[in-house]
């Protein structure tokens, strides 16, 4: 199994009670969320190949549905799905890819070390 994780959200139940919609709320697995951007990717693109040595990575998906696929260390290839309303974890190191599979994928993603204070904030395949 790969190191990508799919994170599981909490429900505040009294969001859901009082007719307004609901809240759900996600935790992070490990260190403080430092840096956050929107990101855009369009059908038929590719976003990632690469690792980030120096920080880990939260993704949290606004619009569209896609795949991550994960290289192992054995050289094969995890795929993980994922669509709106799910957050992915993705620890330093972990090579990785984003293809979407709909229009107009919209995602945060939250990293642990801001990008400008790396030395080597990403290493291509």
């Amino acid at each position: 199994m790969g190191n990508i994780k799919k994170l599981d959200y909490d429900i505040n139940p009294i969001t859901i009670q009082d007719g307004r919609g609901a809240v759900f709320t996600y935790f992070p697995i490990r260190d403080h969320i430092v840096e956050w951007s929107l990101i855009y990717t369009n059908k038929n693109s590719i976003r990632g190949q690469h690792r980030h040595p120096e920080f880990d990575e939260y993704i949290f998906f606004i619009d569209g549905f896609g795949v991550y696929e994960e290289k192992l260390d054995s050289g094969e290839i995890e795929i993980i799905k994922v669509a709106t309303g799910d957050c992915i974890y993705i620890p330093v190191n972990t090579y990785h890819t984003f293809i979407p599979l709909t229009d107009d994928c919209k995602a945060v993603a939250l990293i642990t070390k801001k990008w400008d204070d790396c030395s080597t904030p990403i290493i291509k395949e």
